[in-house]
């Protein structure tokens, strides 16, 4: 029998999904098109306006700290109008396409009952950081487990130099149960976690690749079970990911540099091809949850 996730994988290339699309998106695709236009006219005229007026300061010897303004205005003139359209492809498009898949919905990152910079800080799956910024933010269920699906950038402050910390995807989602101990498995090339000790199991595939922290040696063991090793190696031919089991969540980390849920605005592609891939980056994430058997 075909898990769920493959069921879901062949609806995305059915004429189920197909109709949907047509259903949901035809008419809103056009107005969205004509906002587009709306928007880079206006912009257009705008900077006109205000190129017209660089133009005549500098031909009056205007101070030139004041023709800076001027090029600052009309650089913001160009570029807002357009991102307020992206914002809107995000609120009208988005909702409607997760639809598709169950109960997710796309919502402000930093909404106080979020507060994603505030979660991602309380992690000990992440270094130190001191600045966090989200692009997008999921929330949801799947197979009855409350998920937040959340791309972030996680900088620290170092000799004047911003280093990065994390640049990816942060997938949590609650569990039936309470953890005894946090348990911090990380890819065994990253520097060394030092707020727990590390815990050596017996797979040497595994150890290989991970490393395993924790406070509580045999509550770690009992969570992480050969077979669960096992999973995860398999997995991790694919690309490894970083684990936590904290406080009755799981939390999984994957360095990416890529957009991950991006709606590409040009009409001249076909619309359907875009909001599947949209879907599949998704389904992408909430494989690993059934591929590790997560869902516990």
């Amino acid at each position: 029998m075909s898990s769920d996730i493959e069921q879901l994988r062949e609806k995305l290339f059915s004429k189920e999904f197909s109709k949907f699309c047509k259903a949901e998106f035809s008419t809103l695709q056009r107005t969205l098109e004509q906002e587009k236009r709306k928007r880079i006219k206006k912009s257009l005229l705008y900077m006109s306006l205000l190129i017209l007026l660089l133009v005549v300061a500098y031909s009056q010897g205007i101070n030139p700290f004041f023709l800076i303004i001027i090029l600052a205005v009309i650089l913001i003139c160009g570029v807002y109008p357009y991102g307020k359209y992206i914002d809107n492809v995000k609120k009208m498009i988005i909702p409607k396409l997760l639809s598709f898949v169950g109960e997710f919905e796309i919502l402000d990152p930093y909404d106080k009952l979020y507060r994603i910079d505030k979660f991602v800080k309380s992690l000990r799956l992440f270094d130190n950081h001191n600045d966090c910024s989200c692009s997008d933010f999921i929330v949801g269920k799947y197979k009855g487990l409350k998920i937040r699906i959340a791309e972030i950038y996680l900088t620290r402050e170092s000799d004047e130099n911003k280093v990065v910390v994390f640049n990816g995807i942060l997938l949590s989602f609650e569990t039936t149960k309470k953890f005894p101990t946090d348990i911090i498995i990380k890819d065994n090339k990253e520097k060394v976690y030092e707020s727990a000790d590390r815990v050596y199991l017996e797979d040497p595939e595994f150890e290989k690749l991970y490393d395993v922290y924790s406070m509580n040696q045999i509550a770690a063991r009992k969570i992480i079970t050969p077979a669960f090793m096992q999973r995860l190696v398999k997995y991790s031919r694919k690309g490894k990911i970083t684990l936590s089991f904290e406080n009755g969540r799981i939390n999984i980390a994957i360095k990416s540099n890529k957009n991950w849920f991006r709606i590409p605005t040009s009409s001249n592609q076909d619309n359907i091809n875009v909001y599947r891939k949209y879907i599949l980056d998704l389904i992408q994430l909430l494989s690993i949850i059934e591929h590790l058997k997560l869902n516990i």
